[in-house]
């Protein structure tokens, strides 16, 4: 009976770095997605000041959310503006 033991196993580099890469994809996937349920959980409790509601209206929550997402999840440095109507 003949028996054998893989002691290494090699991929073609070509191979590695694809999974590389996927494994890189799929680890900044699941912290953007913590990332949004955070910036969610700030919204809500943005909309609670010591106990009093302020009652944003649904479009200021949008706001708000879409700010927060926008800070939080992008790539780039943040650039203070200042909004005049």
């Amino acid at each position: 009976m003949l028996a054998f033991c893989i002691n290494e196993f090699f991929y073609a580099p070509e191979i590695a770095q694809a999974m590389l890469k996927r494994q890189q994809a799929e680890a900044i996937v699941q912290v953007r997605e913590t990332i949004v349920r955070g910036a969610k959980h700030i919204a809500i409790d943005a909309e609670q000041d010591n106990g009093h509601e302020l009652q944003f209206s649904q479009e200021k929550n949008a706001d708000l959310l879409g700010n927060l997402l926008i800070v939080l999840v992008g790539d780039k440095d943040v650039m203070p503006t200042l909004q005049v109507t």
